[in-house]
């Protein structure tokens, strides 16, 4: 499956909810979905998330130092998101709980 663009997506009402009481944006939804990684979460869909590889290829594309930082707080985030191109949800992971990013 090829990654998936931000103008290809649709969001579902149990994300557009939780999104706002979340407090995650929309430039965090785009930067996870460009430059994020992924994996298969078993159930047939993709959880997308921030690694390491992540910031350096955001660097790579000329992406300021206070930028990648930002992105760099919100690692903890994961997006979940069907094979229909339908934003699930969205939450934030903690690390003794599930780490995905190496």
């Amino acid at each position: 499956m090829n990654k998936i663009t931000f103008d290809e997506i649709k969001f579902s009402d149990h994300f557009m909810h939780d999104r706002q009481h979340r407090g995650i944006g929309n430039d965090v939804i785009r930067e996870l979905l460009e430059h994020g990684d992924y994996k298969y979460d078993g159930h047939n869909a993709l959880v997308y998330f921030f690694s390491d590889r992540s910031f350096h290829n955001m660097k790579r594309d000329g992406m300021s130092i206070q930028q990648i930082e930002y992105f760099r707080k919100k690692r903890a985030i994961r997006l979940v998101v069907s094979h229909d191109k339908v934003v699930i949800t969205a939450k934030y992971a903690y690390k003794n709980r599930e780490r995905m990013y190496h």
